[in-house]
C-alpha cells in the first residue's frame, strides 16, 4: 500500500511539474505580446539553469541570403551574422530578441532646443544595392503641441507612402535629451521603439519593411517644414549582449 501511495504522490509532482513547465514555456516564450525584454528575461532564466539551446547559424551578406529559415522547433534560436540579430522560434513563427545596426537596430539620442513646428524624421532604412521598388522606411516623430509628440513609419515606394498606426503620446523637453531604442526588423517586418531609460513602448508596428540596415536621419532627411527648428539626432548600434553571450556557450 505504501509503494502505491508513494507512486500516487510521485505521479502527482511529475504531472505538477510537468504543468508548470508547460505553462511558464507559453507564457514566457510561445505567447504572442511578449516583449522583448521579457523572452530575454526567460532566456537568461534558461542560460543560468544551465540549459542547452538548439541553435541555427545565419552567416552573414546580402539581405537576399539571410532570410530565417523555418521555425519548426519551440525554443529554437536563429542567430544571423556575429551577432547582427538574434531570433527565437514559438513552433510557428520567429520573435526578436536582439538587433544590432546591420539589421536595424539603433540607439537614437534626441536632443530638441526650439519649437517643434513640423514633422522631424529620426532614422531611415537604408541599403546601397536595394532595388529601388523596396522604398526607403523613415521613423517620423510628429509634434502635437508644445511639448507633445508621437511616433509614426512611412514606408516611400515611388512616390506612394505607406503610414503605419502611430504610437502613444510623449514629451519632448526642450533642451533636455532623449534616447530611444528602435528596431526596424524587417525579416519581421516589425518595428519597435522604447524609451531607453523608461522602458515605456513608444511605438510597436507591423508594415512591410523594405531589407537591410538603417542609420539616424541626415541633413537632407529633414522637411522643409520643419524650419529654423534645432533638433539634433546622433545615434549608437544597439548591444547584444545576450546573443553574444549564447554564442560564447555554443
Amino acid at each position: 500500500m505504501a509503494l502505491v501511495v508513494a507512486a500516487v504522490v510521485l505521479t502527482s509532482l511529475w504531472t505538477a511539474w510537468v504543468n508548470t513547465a508547460l505553462a511558464l514555456q507559453y507564457s514566457r516564450e510561445i505567447a504572442p505580446g511578449l516583449s522583448e525584454a521579457r523572452r530575454i528575461a526567460w532566456l537568461r532564466t534558461q542560460e543560468r539553469a544551465g540549459g542547452g539551446f538548439d541553435v541555427v547559424r545565419i552567416p552573414a551578406g546580402e539581405p537576399a541570403d539571410t532570410e530565417l529559415p523555418t521555425p519548426d522547433r519551440v525554443g529554437q534560436l536563429a542567430v544571423v551574422g556575429d551577432c547582427e540579430a538574434l531570433y527565437r522560434s514559438n513552433g510557428t513563427d520567429w520573435y526578436l530578441i536582439e538587433v544590432g545596426e546591420p539589421s536595424g537596430g539603433l540607439r537614437l539620442q534626441l536632443e530638441r532646443t526650439g519649437e517643434l513646428t513640423g514633422p522631424v524624421v529620426l532614422a531611415r532604412s537604408v541599403a546601397d544595392d536595394a532595388d529601388p521598388a523596396d522604398g526607403v522606411a523613415r521613423l517620423v516623430l510628429e509634434p502635437l503641441g508644445g511639448d507633445r509628440a508621437r511616433l509614426v513609419v512611412a514606408v516611400d515606394r515611388n512616390g506612394t507612402v505607406t503610414r503605419s498606426l502611430v504610437g502613444p503620446t510623449f514629451d519632448v523637453p526642450d533642451g533636455r535629451k532623449l534616447t530611444l531604442d528602435a528596431s526596424f526588423d524587417w525579416r519581421t517586418d516589425n518595428v519597435v521603439v522604447t524609451g531607453t531609460d523608461s522602458g515605456d513602448e513608444l511605438l510597436r508596428v507591423q508594415i512591410d519593411l523594405p531589407p537591410g540596415p538603417t542609420e539616424a536621419s541626415r541633413p537632407e532627411d529633414v522637411p522643409p517644414s520643419v524650419g529654423d527648428t534645432s533638433f539634433t539626432v546622433t545615434s549608437e548600434p544597439l548591444p547584444t549582449p545576450l546573443c553574444e553571450d549564447l554564442l560564447r556557450r555554443t
